[in-house]
């Protein structure tokens, strides 16, 4: 059989069916929070598909940030449809990422992409976390839930060196509500996260963690993980610019 052409584009509306489908085959999320990126993406970033035949096979998105009010691209949900994988799709998307995209970072869903992340976009280790395991604990303390408004407006008080779009935050929302979560704020303390087999993941935790525990007790976890800057430990974020070893990136899409 002749081997299909496969062409690498920006995606269209037309896509996003196709892409939801894809999206949910690969990563398994709901689907109300695919719609909801899709409804976001054009006001955050660019989408890019391969297609084949007339039909999306791979996909590849990249959102806007700015790290240290440097303009940079996070690579997110890269995927290839399963009966098209180890053909090189992947890597032509990063390519055209690359060739659209001066500056990228990314923290891969593996630690086996991160060699992966770095042939095929230069990508190198630049952040390191370690991850905290704290216990529930009952308290009467008064946690209030937070819209993305409120938590980006609290968030800048910090004066944090990676800066995002609202729609990121409305994605970040979304994307904790959907698992569990949510954005939260106790005193001058913020904090997001969201529930996976039973876990709490705090994505990002600005002021004293002392309301995790509790937090982690009105959730109904089995304890909470929060991840921290550190020198060493596990990798975090890759970039193909350089960015400080001491930068705390906060609320990857993970």
């Amino acid at each position: 059989m002749e081997r299909e052409r496969v062409s690498i584009r920006e995606y269209r509306a037309s896509d996003v069916p196709a892409l939801i489908e894809l999206w949910n085959e690969v990563f398994y999320d709901e689907k109300s929070l695919i719609k909801r990126f899709f409804e976001l993406l054009p006001q955050f970033g660019c989408g890019y598909v391969a297609a084949a035949g007339g039909k999306v096979i791979g996909m590849a998105y990249v959102l806007n940030l700015a790290i240290e009010q440097e303009k940079f691209g996070y690579v997110y949900a890269v995927a290839v449809s399963e009966e098209y994988r180890s053909k090189g799709i992947g890597s032509a998307l990063m390519a055209y990422c690359r060739k659209n995209h001066q500056r990228l970072c990314t923290f891969p869903a593996s630690t086996a992409l991160y060699s992966w992340y770095e042939k095929t976009l230069g990508m190198t280790y630049r952040s390191h976390c370690r991850y905290d395991k704290i216990a529930p604990e009952a308290s009467d303390g008064a946690i209030r839930i937070l819209s993305a408004e409120e938590y980006a407006a609290r968030r800048s008080e910090y004066k944090p060196e990676v800066r995002y779009p609202m729609e990121w935050y409305e994605y970040q929302r979304t994307l904790c509500r959907t698992y569990g979560g949510g954005m939260f704020a106790y005193g001058k303390s913020i904090a997001c996260g969201y529930l996976e087999n039973g876990v709490l993941r705090i994505t990002e935790c600005l002021g004293s963690t002392d309301f995790i525990p509790m937090l982690c007790h009105r959730l109904g976890a089995d304890y909470a993980e929060v991840r921290r800057l550190s020198f060493e430990g596990s990798s975090f974020i890759c970039a193909n610019s350089p960015i400080a070893d001491t930068l705390d990136f906060g609320l990857a899409l993970d």
